[in-house]
């Protein structure tokens, strides 16, 4: 009896994998992982596709059995508005009144916030050792990316040696930062740190439309030292410059990045939010697997791209 499953792997397979991997639908996810889709007629074609999957090398994370409505075409396409449930409709003082008092639940967040900020500007600092990134000029000392200014924001990008598309959610990230004057008012600068060599790594970013400033750590062990190793995750770092000494000041990952971009923000004040099923929203709203709203490294390039 044939069967919908799902396979995801760790990597982004290119599209040319696909006619080793039995018609399945391929999907390449901003957490750096694919997801193979797609139904098989029996056993025997599935051990054929994990064949294919071991001879390609890229690592099975996990191997489930869907629903059929679960596939890659029902989580592409949006519901019809008609059978969505939408808030329901109240007159304008009880829609007044429900509004005050989520506001206040939101003015304690903001202060919560204003709290964490004034501990993470109270927290220690790590003196780091000097490091040499290459970037589009050639190689630079840590303490000169900082062009003069006191502070620096470093996003590590993951990188995939040889993937024909780096992944989506730090493509999508970084490519939001088009503007970054402002942060000369605060002493600050922000740039991209990858562990793909500097001449991949720019025209990586040509390529998709991303106007940050890169450097590569290709050749150091400023990468790793800072939790972003070959091979490893994201990460957002924060250091500080006393003169030619540098300081890390702070650290994040996971879902500590997604606070500093404005995407989900915006998401989340809209009625159906994020869409995605792992939120907690009323029966009958639009929800899809996690990440499927997310734009991927194609549709960035598609966007945005200069060539």
């Amino acid at each position: 009896m044939s069967a919908v499953y799902e396979l995801r792997l760790r990597g982004h397979l290119d599209d040319h994998w696909s006619p080793r991997l039995d018609g399945l639908a391929l999907l390449r996810h901003p957490d750096g992982t694919s997801t193979l889709t797609g139904a098989l007629a029996d056993q025997a074609r599935l051990h054929g596709v994990l064949a294919a999957v071991r001879d390609i090398g890229a690592p099975l994370l996990s191997l489930r059995i869907v629903d059929h409505v679960d596939t890659v075409e029902s989580r592409a396409e949006p519901k019809e508005s008609a059978s969505m449930a939408e808030p329901p409709v109240v007159d304008v003082e009880t829609w007044r009144r429900e509004l005050a008092d989520l506001r206040a639940r939101e003015k304690a967040a903001t202060k919560e916030l204003d709290a964490i900020a004034a501990q993470r500007r109270r927290l220690p600092m790590v003196r780091m050792p000097e490091y040499t990134l290459v970037g589009a000029d050639g190689p630079v000392r840590l303490v000169d990316v900082f062009a003069g200014r006191s502070q620096l924001i470093v996003y590590n990008h993951m990188w995939e040696p040889g993937a024909e598309w780096q992944c989506g959610g730090c493509t999508s990230f970084t490519s939001s930062f088009t503007r970054l004057g402002f942060l000369d008012n605060y002493d600050a600068r922000f740039v991209v740190v990858t562990q793909g060599p500097i001449d991949d790594a720019l025209a990586y970013a040509q390529r998709v439309g991303n106007t940050m400033d890169w450097y590569s750590t290709a050749d150091s062990t400023f990468g790793s030292d800072v939790d972003a190793p070959p091979g490893g995750g994201f990460a957002i770092n924060i250091f500080l410059r006393h003169g030619d000494d540098v300081h890390r000041t702070w650290y994040t990952s996971g879902r500590g990045v997604e606070q500093l971009t404005y995407t989900f923000t915006l998401a989340d004040v809209l009625p159906f939010g994020r869409q995605e099923e792992w939120q907690d929203s009323p029966d009958g709203r639009p929800q899809s697997p996690a990440y499927s709203g997310w734009l991927d490294s194609p549709d960035i390039a598609r966007l945005y791209g200069r060539g």
